[in-house]
């Protein structure tokens, strides 16, 4: 499996430096590379991305996001929704627990192109 091309010229017209790796079960993981942080938002300046594609994507839902290192508001706080972590690549992730709005996904019409702009919402800001 690999991505659709459609998301492949998404992320390369964004400048993402990712990669496309094989996960433990049936899915695929899309890691986006040192994804810069909003300044002061965060402990870390950036951060790896990883996104789960599971089989039957697009018309499967894309669901939360990973990221490592992990991140703390700088008061030491964890962000809402993403105390738990997983081992992938080797590395300990930590899991943010975020839907699309509405939460339900629109095969057809969603993609990485609507659903990237919620994890980077949460990392970057609006």
């Amino acid at each position: 499996m690999a991505l659709p091309a459609a998301d492949a010229a998404f992320l390369t017209a964004k400048g993402y430096t990712h990669e496309l790796l094989a996960g433990a079960g049936p899915e695929l993981l899309l890691v986006l590379r040192a994804v810069p942080l909003a300044p002061g938002r965060f402990d870390q300046p950036a951060t790896d991305v990883l996104v789960k594609i599971p089989p039957g994507y697009p018309a499967t839902p894309l669901d939360m996001f990973w990221v490592c290192p992990p991140l703390r508001y700088p008061t030491g706080a964890t962000p809402p929704a993403a105390d738990n972590y997983e081992t992938h690549e080797g590395r300990s992730w930590q899991r943010f627990s975020r839907h699309l709005a509405g939460g339900a996904w629109r095969p057809g019409i969603d993609s990485l192109r609507t659903f990237l702009p919620v994890v980077l919402a949460e990392l970057v800001g609006p």
